[in-house]
């Protein structure tokens, strides 16, 4: 067998083979479990092996670890999707609840609600502090008391006038 003849085969053939008679290494490779058996004992068929198994175990062990990455994937990716349909129940229920609110708010603290409510306060106040007044017509002298009852009842007679044009909706604006 002559150079060329050796060179296309994946793994060497000893030297001592180049003596043997042309039949006999005709023989040697024609049968595979020779051929077979010689390959295995080879070095470097043993460190190749040992290579392709170190490459094997490490496919095997990144399979695992992505097999492993992708059920983590689909509970983490359930749990996400039962998050975001408790956000979006939750959701309505806030955005019914601050309708109500706000129908609420509106019913019951509109402009007319809260200025009638505040003028009529108001009145009452000026009222209270007119006849608080009155009452005191002993401590004071009587012209100091009757400046000071005029004074109350004018604040008292313009309050109740405001309030019973913003009744008729004589006024305009927040007074």
């Amino acid at each position: 067998m002559n150079q060329a003849e050796a060179s296309r085969w994946l793994f060497p053939l000893p030297k001592s083979i180049d003596i043997l008679p042309r039949a006999n290494v005709e023989e040697f490779i024609n049968d595979p479990d020779l051929v077979r058996g010689y390959v295995k004992t080879l070095a470097t068929y043993q460190d190749e092996r040992q290579r392709v198994v170190a490459v094997l175990e490490q496919v095997e062990t990144k399979h695992d670890e992505i097999s492993e990455l992708i059920r983590d994937y689909k509970q983490l990716s359930e749990r996400i999707v039962n998050q975001i349909k408790t956000i979006q129940t939750m959701y309505q229920e806030f955005t019914n609840l601050e309708i109500d609110q706000y129908r609420l708010l509106s019913n019951n603290f509109n402009q007319e609600f809260l200025i009638t409510n505040k003028l009529q306060g108001m009145l009452d106040t000026s009222h209270a502090e007119s006849l608080a007044v009155a009452k005191r017509i002993q401590e004071l002298g009587d012209f100091e008391m009757l400046a000071e009852f005029r004074d109350a009842r004018k604040k008292y007679h313009l309050r109740k006038e405001k309030l019973n044009r913003w009744g008729e909706e004589r006024v305009s604006g927040v007074v």
